[in-house]
């Protein structure tokens, strides 16, 4: 729970709707940990997701509720993988029915092409966040890894999701939206590196995208190792130990006098 107190999150980070308390009387809902908040009348059943149980049905609005099925499917993978997903459990995950499931998403596809959205939206959205915190493309670079880094550590089915052929094999509509997903992301991070070149704070003979690459090589190789462990890597340590070494690889060369600045290399990319 948020040691605020304000409105918690699924696994997949989207704020839950608090379900109605059984009762305005203080005391805890069924099966929840936290008491109910007399002012607003509601509580939130922390234990539904902690625990496997379920949450009151309530009627939602229909952007609120795809939202909430889609942080629930991103809990199932992260918990069993692709292969333990099914349109019953994600149901069983909200206290739904699966003929209730099927009003919002018709199939089990339909569900992991929403995880995907939901990767997108979260990647891209991580870079817009880094830029609106400083007009530094460098600082820039450096928040957008650690954003990066807590949505893999607060979201443990996306590397297993990028590792996994099951999610793509059979589906060549959904492997090129994959590659789409991290190519944008990849055109995100160069976007930075190109604002930093013209600025003068990021070196100019080596190709901006180049440069994407080996940014994302500080996070990529963490996140499988994460993932492969359950979690038990440390994700973080790594890359911010690395980060001081790529930040020097940036800058830019001290220039001689007389001399001009490199022009950046176009490749094909």
């Amino acid at each position: 729970m948020p040691e605020d107190g304000g409105k918690p999150a699924a696994p997949g980070g989207t704020p839950l709707p608090r379900p109605r308390a059984a009762a305005a009387t203080g005391a805890a809902a069924p099966g929840c940990r936290r008491p109910v908040d007399r002012a607003a009348g509601r509580s939130y059943c922390e234990w539904a997701f902690t625990s496997g149980g379920r949450l009151p049905r309530e009627k939602l609005h229909t952007e609120v509720r795809r939202s909430q099925l889609t942080d629930a499917t991103l809990g199932l993978l992260a918990a069993r993988g692709l292969r333990g997903l099914s349109v019953a459990a994600v149901a069983g995950r909200v206290g739904l029915t699966a003929s209730a499931v099927y009003r919002h998403f018709p199939s089990k596809d339909a569900l992991l092409d929403a995880v995907l959205d939901r990767l997108r939206e979260r990647l891209h959205g991580a870079i817009a966040a880094a830029r609106a915190e400083t007009s530094d493309p460098v600082e820039a670079l450096r928040r957008l890894l650690d954003l990066h880094l807590q949505l893999i550590r607060q979201n443990r089915a996306l590397p297993r999701i990028v590792l996994s052929d099951d999610y793509h094999s059979g589906h060549p509509e959904r492997r090129q939206r994959l590659l789409g997903v991290f190519s944008g992301y990849l055109d995100g991070v160069a976007d930075i590196i190109r604002q930093g070149q013209r600025r003068g704070r990021i070196r100019h003979d080596v190709n901006a995208r180049s440069l994407a690459m080996l940014f994302l090589g500080l996070i990529q190789p963490a996140g499988v190792l994460w993932s492969l462990s359950d979690g038990r890597f440390d994700v973080t340590g790594p890359a911010r130990t690395a980060w001081p070494a790529f930040e020097q690889a940036l800058r830019a060369p001290r220039r001689t006098r007389g001399t001009r600045p490199a022009r950046p290399r176009r490749t094909s990319s």
